[in-house]
């Protein structure tokens, strides 16, 4: 991830992924994660407000390594097993359509903090 060219071995990305992310710490400062964000939708809400920023990311071009959810007698994901976890989605899922320009948010837990985790006007979103 940086804000300089292309990098030897990788290709530009469109979208990246929560579970691999590297790069210099300053990009944290920059583009903290969404604090009113839960888990759908973290790395979609992420990726745009990198590219909005500045930020270019890169992928390998080989694996380099492989998340596996379903460990043997590890818990399931939350979404799985637990009936109320799609209630923290609602507010997220309207935070991003209210980003994205789809639909215009009303709750205001969907607005919150917006000045400082919504998108950004130094580069535009289409590329």
């Amino acid at each position: 991830m940086g804000r300089s060219g292309y990098r030897r071995g990788a290709a530009a990305a469109g979208r990246r992924a929560g579970g691999f992310v590297f790069g210099p710490s300053r990009r944290l400062t920059a583009v903290p994660y969404g604090p009113h964000i839960y888990f759908l939708g973290e790395e979609i809400n992420l990726s745009v407000r990198l590219r909005t920023t500045g930020w270019d990311w890169f992928v390998p071009n080989q694996v380099l390594a492989h998340h596996h959810y379903a460990k043997p007698g590890a818990r399931s994901a939350p979404w799985r097993d637990d009936s109320e976890s799609g209630k923290p989605h609602v507010p997220s899922e309207a935070r991003l359509r209210h980003l994205f320009g789809t639909e215009a948010a009303t709750d205001r837990r969907a607005l919150a903090d917006l000045d400082r985790s919504g998108l950004s006007r130094a580069r535009p979103l289409a590329a």
